[in-house]
């Protein structure tokens, strides 16, 4: 074999290497923005639903967290819990006394019993929410002819998967690539 019949075959696969990456690189793209694609769709109102949720168990757990500070503080009560004496929870005939004690703790004193709410009876709360909001408003939601969030992680995972094959297939050129330099 010639040395110029070798130059050429080497520029036919330094050019056919070229070809790859560059095809390589515009799937990237595709798959780049088709993930941007799936995340910015709409989602359903069943979807929207498994958010409420874990908002709801997350404001729940907030005010339990919050919980044991609240009532051993000045910031909620003018007097901590465990500095208050028995005689303002119990006269001396042994009735209950009028001690707002449990809307104080459902509200910590002025902010929104949401929190408190979702602490206590989360499942409820969902429900309720979803029930009301299903009878205002669930039959204009639409969306449910996009993919489910599932779906779409299902879909991105997939797309990620083939990303990174990629990347592991450029680095191969890349070396053959050195290897014809």
């Amino acid at each position: 074999m010639e040395l110029n019949q070798a130059v050429e075959i080497i520029k036919q696969q330094r050019a056919e290497i070229a070809r790859d990456r560059d095809a390589m690189q515009r799937r990237k793209g595709e798959i780049a923005a088709e993930i941007v694609r799936l995340r910015g769709l709409p989602i359903s109102f069943d979807d929207w639903g498994q958010y409420l949720k874990a908002e709801i168990e997350d404001q729940g757990k907030d005010w339990m967290g919050r919980l044991p500070s609240a009532i051993l503080s000045r910031g909620s009560f003018k007097t901590p819990q465990n500095e208050i004496g028995w005689d303002k929870f119990e006269r001396e005939d042994g009735s209950f006394a009028a001690f707002p004690l449990v809307d104080r703790l459902v509200t910590f004193g002025g902010e929104s019993a949401f929190g408190g709410l979702c602490a206590l009876f989360p499942e409820r709360v969902h429900a309720v929410l979803m029930e009301r909001i299903t009878e205002r408003c669930g039959g204009r939601w639409g969306n449910n002819d996009l993919p489910t969030v599932e779906e779409r992680r299902a879909a991105i995972a997939r797309l990620e998967q083939e990303d990174e094959s990629l990347d592991k297939r450029r680095a191969v050129l890349a070396g053959e690539l050195d290897a014809l330099q």
